[in-house]
């Protein structure tokens, strides 16, 4: 028994990799079988690749899967523009701790 990462039911899981990245999550029977990715996943593998690089097969199976969880791609979109955000952010405090303490690294 454990909580699927897809739909947050709790149920029988398994755990293997997902197809949009090098992490494992846990998959409830119905979420493994309609071949369903966690949503945060989703946002991660767009924010990390950038939608307009990925491979249109790429794109076909994550609209795919955000209509099956009732998410749009603009809702996806801006998601992704909210995780950029988040990244610039913490990257400049940590450029403003490192000024205050003297460390100097490339980033």
């Amino acid at each position: 028994m454990g909580t699927c990462e897809v739909c947050g039911k709790s149920a029988p899981v398994v755990v293997v990799s997902s197809r949009l990245g090098p992490c494992s999550c846990a998959y409830c029977e119905d979420c493994y079988d309609a071949d369903l990715e966690p949503y945060p996943m989703i946002v991660s593998t767009v924010w990390s690749c950038g939608w307009e690089n990925m491979a249109d097969w790429a794109k076909a199976r994550i609209r795919k899967i955000l209509t099956k969880l009732g998410k749009t791609e603009e809702e996806m979109l801006a998601d992704v523009k909210t995780e950029e955000d988040s990244f610039i952010a913490a990257m400049q405090n940590y450029e403003e701790y490192c000024h205050e303490k003297g460390i100097e690294e490339e980033l």
